[in-house]
């Protein structure tokens, strides 16, 4: 059933979004839209943030999506949520695996009549692209987080976030959707960071927090400071047991973490949409485990597709199934 959540809507049209739904999803769902394009009236687009869609598609065994969902209670919105799964039927609200054009035609008929009335807020700047820029400052000590009458602190030294209340699947559904105000904590504001350090719980690590903003308010485009022609490699693998384990992540960790390659060469290799790879680079370079290693001058060559039984991929990928019991989802 769908559920009514917050913010924003393009400035043409209306976009769709996706949340903890497997990759081959989404990209049934973009062929879908382009398919029936011309057939609805106004048009509807697929975007990667989420916080800039109209209607989220997620999986309803999501945690994070439970939360945005208890989140939507009694509030005021132009966003809604619809659940995708294969157990669901068409009496269920919601939208049975695989999808089919009909019954998305239909869906999203529905819903534009349901939001044609609300105003539109204009959008706001990616909240990945402005985490990262802060943090690119060389005497940075932090970044404080406000919203909702709430204040939280980064902190680069120690990879934590501290945060007024545990930061769970709740607490990342603020930061993903709702309108942060982001602001640097240098050198000479050591007390204001204190006193945020005071009042908060520590969180061990920053990764399961910046993952999922990389991975749900990214634009499907690369971060300004990242370039598509560099090589990048991983550091170190993701911390799978705080991020959760994607296939998206699987694959491409898999193969980040025994070599360095442009996104391009990512995408071709493993089979992914070029903005999944994207996302995903995104999440490791907040996280700071992209390298890169591209050096001087070099020559970027021509991509050249292994053969299966010869490829890096399938020899690593291979050993994750071994070792974690996981499908090429």
């Amino acid at each position: 059933m769908a559920t009514p959540l917050s913010n924003q809507r393009p400035a043409s049209g209306f976009a769709v979004g996706c949340l903890g739904l497997q990759w081959q999803t989404e990209s049934s769902l973009k062929a879908l839209l382009t398919v029936i394009h011309d057939r609805q009236a106004p048009a509807w687009h697929h975007v990667d943030d989420i916080s800039a869609a109209d209607l989220v598609l997620y999986d309803p065994t999501s945690p994070l999506a439970s939360a945005l969902l208890r989140r939507a209670s009694g509030q005021e919105s132009n966003r809604l949520f619809v659940p995708c799964s294969h157990q669901l039927s068409e009496s269920d609200g919601g939208l049975h695996l695989p999808i089919g054009a009909s019954r998305l035609r239909e869906l999203l008929d529905q819903i534009a009549t349901r939001l044609g009335d609300k105003s539109p807020v204009a959008p706001h700047e990616c909240l990945s692209q402005r985490l990262d820029e802060l943090l690119q400052n060389p005497d940075l000590l932090g970044v404080a987080f406000a919203v909702g009458g709430e204040t939280g602190f980064l902190s680069l030294s120690q990879r934590a976030m501290y945060w007024p209340q545990p930061l769970d699947a709740a607490g990342l559904a603020r930061l993903l959707l709702d309108q942060v105000v982001l602001q640097p904590i240098r050198a000479t504001d050591r007390d204001w960071a204190a006193r945020l350090e005071a009042v908060a719980p520590k969180m061990r690590s920053w990764d399961a927090m910046l993952w999922a903003v990389g991975a749900s308010t990214g634009s499907g485009r690369l971060l300004s400071r990242l370039h598509p022609g560099r090589r990048y490699q991983l550091s170190r693998w993701p911390d799978f047991g705080l991020i959760g384990r994607r296939s998206v992540d699987i694959k491409c960790t898999a193969l980040l973490s025994q070599r360095a390659l442009t996104p391009d060469e990512l995408a071709s290799l493993t089979g992914l949409p070029q903005s999944s790879v994207a996302n995903f680079l995104n999440c490791a370079a907040l996280c700071g485990i992209l390298q890169d290693i591209r050096l001087p001058g070099e020559a970027m060559p021509a991509v050249q597709q292994a053969r299966p039984a010869d490829s890096v991929m399938g020899g690593v990928l291979r050993r994750l199934r071994q070792a974690f019991s996981l499908g090429m989802a």
